[in-house]
């Protein structure tokens, strides 16, 4: 990387996820809350092309916040339930592990908050934990957001990034040109 040059071609790959289906042909429970549905987008394309049954639960805000739906709806028609937080009740992890029947595999990515809380509800019903599957990102809030600096020495660049900037915060420097 260090030594490309301006206009240097590079060969890239799409995503890699590591949330892959368990070994065998395990029906499926998925749930997804927030920003946890990009990977499990990968897991029930794998899923439906194996042909193992599954399910889908996605959990945010509003609809008209939660990424994908159509496609999802489009992609796995009668597999996929919504729970719209802001227009009802949101989701209880008991009520989810209570859904899922036995002997089926339970993926879960989203918040650290809900990971825990599935986690418990499965412990609490006696379900094994080697059917429990998650992913999470990062601390997903879980530590305080702090401001960090990207250095580019090649270019003599340094930026500073306040805590809480997001790729919605506006922040620029005149050395990016």
């Amino acid at each position: 990387m260090h030594t490309l040059q301006p206009g240097a071609t590079l060969a890239v790959s799409g995503p890699i996820s590591e949330f892959a289906p368990s070994p065998g042909r395990l029906p499926s429970f998925l749930l997804a809350a927030g920003i946890g549905v990009t990977p499990v987008i990968g897991l029930a394309r794998a899923l439906r092309h194996a042909g193992v049954d599954y399910r889908i639960l996605y959990t945010g805000r509003t609809r008209d916040n939660m990424a994908h739906v159509d496609h999802l709806e489009q992609e796995h028609p009668g597999r996929i339930g919504l729970v719209d937080s802001g227009h009802g009740p949101r989701l209880a992890p008991h009520d989810v592990v209570a859904k899922v029947p036995a002997g089926e595999v339970l993926y879960v990515c989203g918040p650290l908050g809900l990971l825990s809380a599935v986690h418990a509800a499965w412990q609490q019903a006696g379900r094994p934990l080697g059917n429990l599957r998650f992913e999470t990102f990062g601390t997903s809030g879980t530590l305080p957001s702090c401001g960090f600096r990207v250095s580019v020495p090649s270019r003599g660049l340094n930026v500073e990034v306040p805590a809480g900037a997001s790729r919605s915060t506006r922040w620029r420097t005149s050395a990016w040109k």
